[in-house]
């Protein structure tokens, strides 16, 4: 066994690299932007806090143009103008500002904090005039947090997968790569039935055998014609062919050397895929309720994270409908051949005019 720099193609490793350190890159932009107004909230946090009375209070809305030339919407942006009054060392401090927010946090402040309520705030004891009405609340850098890691997540597994392309072992021997078990049991093909109500078959060699059929993108129902002929030609006594191990170990060399480059259960994944897209779904509409209707129900609005769950709801439901158009469209496709020579195959004794498929 020797190592191989790269495999057939050197570039490969290199550019799987490049492609995770440009993930990475990327997906740190949105973090270091916010990152000043993070370090920002995790000072004020060791600020000293004091109620202050919310003595003025307008939510204000405009129109923007927010569209490009080919289409043109309208956006709303919120505003809040507030006046502040607090005490700190037996001086009063008024403090009045204007600053653009969400629909979400126009609606916290009519509920939460109209005129005359009172509010919980943080100042800086220096320049106590320097305040944060709404300390501790590290909410808007989930997101860009999220957002980052996500990216990282990506760029690692496309670095490793370069790594490790890069330094792949060579294997240059002969040996046996079989994949299916071979036992002293005789070949059978009985079937049974799984708790789910998948046919399987009984013998563990022919089992194997039908599990690689279908990891080479065989149908079932390829898979089931191969099968059932030869169960037929087994019970005819006429037919010159031993079933064994040694006719297992036949059939497993016509599929590694049939000219394929769709050697895996796509179909299968795919549904695989949808049975975890439906339980996504699921727990994100328990997540969303829990979440977005006590929300809904105070503010007749949901914050960003609210959408975000929504959005993770619905989401899993067009990725099912998608994925199973996708799989029957595979579904013609995928084969490539391989069922069709493998019940060629099992209809009669010539193997060896397989040979011009091979």
């Amino acid at each position: 066994m020797k190592f191989q720099l790269g495999g057939s193609n050197p570039s490969t490793p290199r550019a799987l690299i490049g492609v995770g350190i440009a993930v990475f890159l990327l997906g740190c932009v949105w973090p270091a932007i916010v990152y000043g107004d993070f370090t920002d909230e995790v000072d004020s946090r060791n600020w000293d806090t004091v109620d202050a009375t919310v003595n003025y209070m307008d939510i204000d809305s405009y129109e923007y143009e927010c569209g490009d030339d080919e289409s043109s919407s309208t956006c709303t942006q919120y505003e809040v103008t507030y006046t502040l009054q607090f005490e700190v060392r037996n001086t009063t401090y008024f403090v009045t500002d204007t600053e653009d927010v969400s629909y979400f946090e126009s609606r916290v402040w009519e509920v939460d904090y109209p005129t005359n309520s009172i509010r919980n705030i943080a100042y800086e004891s220096s320049n106590p005039e320097n305040i944060d009405y709404d300390p501790g609340n590290f909410a808007p850098f989930i997101l860009p947090a999220l957002v980052g890691l996500f990216a990282t997540t990506i760029a690692a597994l496309f670095i490793i997968g370069g790594i490790r392309l890069a330094i792949a072992p060579k294997d240059d021997s002969d040996e046996d790569d079989s994949s299916i078990p071979m036992t002293d049991e005789e070949i059978h093909f009985s079937v049974k039935k799984s708790l789910w109500g998948e046919q399987h078959f009984a013998h563990p060699s022919v089992e194997a055998l039908a599990m690689k059929m279908k990891s080479f993108s065989c149908s079932d129902k390829q898979i089931q014609t191969f099968f059932e002929n030869c169960r037929q030609q087994q019970k005819d006594s006429a037919y010159p062919v031993d079933f064994s191990n040694n006719w297992l170990r036949e059939v497993e060399v016509i599929m590694d050397q049939h000219d394929s480059h769709t050697k895996y259960d796509v179909v299968g994944k795919i549904k695989l895929a949808q049975f975890g897209f439906a339980v996504l779904g699921a727990v994100m509409f328990v997540l969303a309720m829990i979440v977005n209707l006590p929300m809904f129900m105070k503010y007749d609005a949901l914050d960003w994270y609210g959408w975000v769950l929504v959005w993770a709801t619905l989401a899993p439901i067009g990725l099912i409908f998608v994925a199973n158009a996708i799989s029957k469209e595979m579904s013609k496709f995928v084969d490539q051949g391989l069922g069709e020579i493998l019940i060629e195959f099992s209809e009669g004794p010539d193997v060896t005019k397989l040979e011009d498929h091979i």
